[in-house]
């Protein structure tokens, strides 16, 4: 069992703080060059469709491990941790 906390992490609404509108704003920017080499170079088929619905999942993962860890809002790792 993961518990509450941990799905009212996974699962809320984690808005976009200081300078994590600005990463999720370069993510987004980073994952034009490969979507569009892709869409040039890949001819129709459904293997094509499935990579660039990988790559916007690439996007979501990594904006939801900025939002879902405070990237770019606590320098200090939590507990002290380093």
């Amino acid at each position: 069992m993961i518990g509450t906390y941990e799905i009212r992490r996974q699962m809320g609404y984690h808005p976009a703080p200081g300078a994590q509108g600005e990463l999720f704003a370069a993510n987004r920017e980073r994952s034009i060059a490969p979507a569009k080499h892709f869409d040039e170079m890949l001819p129709p088929c459904a293997e094509k469709d499935q990579a660039m619905l990988l790559l916007r999942q690439v996007l979501m993962w990594a904006n939801a491990t900025v939002a879902r860890n405070d990237v770019g809002v606590n320098p200090v790792p939590p507990d002290g941790e380093e």
